[in-house]
């Protein structure tokens, strides 16, 4: 493999030091799981709706009772006169905490408000039928079996009918649970990004949408092309996606696939997911740098989720952790090689059913600046593959150069600059014309080996963001395709990242045919919630990858002015020139 094959612009971070469990826990093939359907396993964490019109949960034991309106007064008598004129109804009088009278009405003439009933001369006149119905609140001890006497007593012909003091909860969605979660704690950059809002939206359906059920029953699954990911992290465990019918084309893939390796040619790859090395290979990131911490913090910002901590821009979609980097050894300088990639996007097309595709958004955080036709190949046939396609995300890559970055600057995926918490260009970000949209990138905190959270930047923080907003998309329109979900992606993006005193006046590109400005950053910064309403936004000229020929690219972020100082140099000579021609014609 020559050296023009690995790709040197992986941007990783060092693993931390973790005691996940060793890989050996996980069962072979044989002894897996039944399949089951996709996108199932929703976080019960996330799932809190809880049922209306239940029974008191308070523990108070109370009933709703009917009864002829003689019984109240038996109440109020004394208690001798109660035993001399009810007998044996009230054998169960210890077992009652306290009634109360809630109404009194004459089913007869129910416009009428019935006369008080006395002990006098009428009382035992009145037959059975003709006393005013009373309603009334009755409460028993804990512990007692209200029921079992209440059914006693109408059977005793106490008491005309009884019912359960019922209480009415407001139906707690699961989107109204995430609003309030990310609306209290919101980070800097899920605020940048509207998320908050746009769980708001969904909650009180401002955003239509299916009933919340069919949504998490067919939760996006976002495939992470990256380093490997640390499946046992907490925050992030409930998130990753199990796959139901492990083994087709890649070896004992439960949880996602390692592609980095030579294989034989019946399995692209083997489910060892978890990177560490060669010598104690198959323990989850147990101390090994810049292994999978990369993957692991790239898939919390799309999906990580607790009640405790809210990271992900999509907290109840899947992750499907695909490998593509080496393990870095001292004889191996890791990276990752083309066939990787080109490994795990194939992977990707195994996954449909009725040739629908399953996995609908991949995410890139890597880039080199060699394009690999191959590489295209797949990912125009993921793109426009049946049942909508695969939308691939990608980093632009952390240069601080407009030299195109691949597999970013292919047409078909969305390539990803990223901002600082002042919506301006990133210091590290790579602009250009091939730049698509704008994500928050600068000190995301998200996901790391052993358990715990780490802030890191690049715009390999950014492509995530991005992916997750998609996923939200995806999730309340399963219908459509890569095409259409980049377009709304790219057209609903803000554009005060130009505006607004000129955050990033200076990242425009004059095209000198038309006088138009190129933007450099993108379309403008990712909008959750304009993105889920399709709210269409005059957005600058979106991408410009076919604007700049190959060998041409490198755009400077100074373009104007150097035009502008180039024509002076050249002013000079622009003027002798006529001076040479009219001596030469003189003589």
């Amino acid at each position: 493999m020559t050296i023009r094959s690995v790709i040197f612009a992986l941007i990783c971070v060092g693993c931390g030091q973790n005691s996940s469990p060793n890989r050996s826990d996980i069962p072979e093939q044989d002894s897996l799981k039944a399949p089951k359907p996709y996108g199932q396993d929703l976080n019960p964490e996330v799932a809190t709706e809880t049922s209306s019109d239940s029974p008191l949960s308070d523990g108070s034991n109370t009933w709703i009772i009917g009864r002829t309106s003689y019984e109240p007064l038996l109440l109020s008598a004394s208690k001798s006169g109660r035993e001399f004129l009810t007998g044996e109804h009230w054998q169960d009088e210890e077992s009652i905490v306290q009634t109360e009278s809630l109404s009194t009405l004459d089913e007869l003439n129910p416009q009428s408000t019935p006369s008080p009933v006395t002990l006098g001369p009428n009382f035992f006149a009145q037959s059975f039928e003709e006393q005013p119905l009373s309603i009334e609140l009755v409460q028993f001890k804990p512990g007692v079996n209200g029921e079992e006497i209440l059914q006693k007593w109408q059977e005793q012909g106490r008491i005309l009918y009884f019912e359960p003091n019922t209480l009415s909860l407001p139906k707690v969605t699961v989107f109204q649970d995430l609003a309030t979660q990310y609306g209290d704690r919101p980070e800097k950059w899920q605020e940048a990004i509207r998320l908050p809002q746009a769980l708001l939206a969904l909650a009180d359906g401002t955003i239509p949408h299916e009933e919340e059920g069919a949504i998490f029953a067919r939760a996006p699954v976002i495939a992470v092309i990256d380093s490997g990911v640390d499946i046992e992290n907490p925050i992030l465990k409930k998130s990753i996606w199990e796959n139901p019918i492990p083994g087709l084309q890649c070896k004992n893939d439960q949880y996602g696939c390692n592609t980095s390796g030579d294989f034989k040619k019946d399995f692209l790859g083997d489910g060892e997911v978890w990177p560490v090395g060669l010598d104690n290979f198959g323990k989850a990131c147990d101390g090994a740098k810049d292994n999978c911490s990369h993957g692991t913090h790239v898939s919390g910002i799309i999906a990580a989720y607790t009640a405790e901590k809210q990271i992900g821009v999509c907290p109840f979609c899947k992750i499907l952790p695909i490998r593509v980097s080496r393990a870095k050894t001292a004889s191996n300088p890791g990276g990752i090689s083309d066939s990787s990639i080109i490994r795990a996007l194939q992977y990707l097309t195994q996954f449909s059913r009725d040739g629908q595709s399953l996995i609908r958004i991949a995410n890139a955080s890597f880039g080199k600046y060699q394009r690999s036709r191959s590489v295209a190949s797949l990912i125009r046939k993921l793109a426009n593959g049946a049942g909508g396609g695969t939308l691939l995300i990608a980093a632009a890559s952390n240069e601080d150069s407009s030299q195109r970055a691949y597999p970013a600057s292919v047409s078909e995926v969305i390539s990803v600059s990223a901002l600082a918490d002042d919506l301006k260009k990133a210091a590290f970000s790579n602009y250009g014309p091939s730049v698509d949209i704008g994500a928050p990138g600068e000190l995301i905190d998200s996901t790391v080996p052993g358990g715990s959270t780490e802030k890191i930047s690049g715009t390999s923080m950014a492509s995530p963001v991005v992916a997750g907003v998609a996923a939200l998309i995806l999730s309340i329109n399963p219908g459509m395709d890569a095409k259409a979900l980049r377009d709304r992606l790219i057209n609903t993006a803000n554009p005060v990242i130009y505006e607004s005193g000129g955050y990033n006046d200076q990242f425009y590109y004059p095209k000198v045919s038309t006088g138009e400005k190129i933007p450099l950053l993108g379309s403008g910064i990712v909008d959750a919630l304009a993105a889920l309403k399709g709210e269409t936004r005059e957005v600058p000229s979106a991408s410009g990858k076919n604007r700049v020929a190959p060998g041409c690219s490198a755009v400077s972020r100074f373009n104007q002015t150097f035009s502008w100082f180039f024509l002076l140099l050249l002013a000079p000579i622009f003027a002798f020139l006529p001076i040479r021609a009219f001596k030469s014609r003189s003589h």
